[in-house]
């Protein structure tokens, strides 16, 4: 009887000790397709950042600006309010499309997977040369 993470093969079954390496190794472009799509989501999630950081503080310039000019406190907290309803609403825009970023970047690997292994599927019905795995072929 195997135990659990043993080498040996069961009696029978011999094909196992290369169907679990087969299974494991990956082939150069998807590594680097998963890892190019990786970098562009974070580009995109960096650009969003780098983007409400820098229309906070331009924003944040004008109103200071305006502010200096009110005549009374009333026209200020008139400005500081409509200033911070606009950067709720922009908070929770940038907060959505962050959102969808960090979900798609939660992805990049699954889905360059996927198109890798759809790929090989058509180079393999059009007989490109690459071998189909040991346990796939009719004995």
């Amino acid at each position: 009887m195997n135990k659990i993470g043993s080498t040996q093969a069961a009696p029978g079954r011999a094909s196992d000790r290369l169907e679990i390496p087969a299974m494991m190794t990956a082939s150069f472009e998807t590594m680097m397709s998963a890892h190019h799509r990786v970098f562009e989501q974070i580009e995109a999630i960096n650009r969003l950042w780098i983007e409400a950081v820098q229309e906070a503080n331009s924003t944040g310039a004008a109103l200071s600006s305006r502010l200096v000019k009110c005549k009374n406190p009333a026209e200020g907290a008139t400005l500081c309010n409509e200033w911070v309803r606009e950067r709720a609403a922009r908070f929770a825009s940038d907060s959505q499309e962050a959102a969808k970023l960090w979900m798609a970047l939660c992805g990049a690997p699954f889905a360059a997977a996927d198109e890798a292994a759809a790929q090989q599927g058509k180079d393999e019905d059009r007989g490109t040369g690459r071998e189909k795995h040991p346990s796939s072929k009719a004995a």
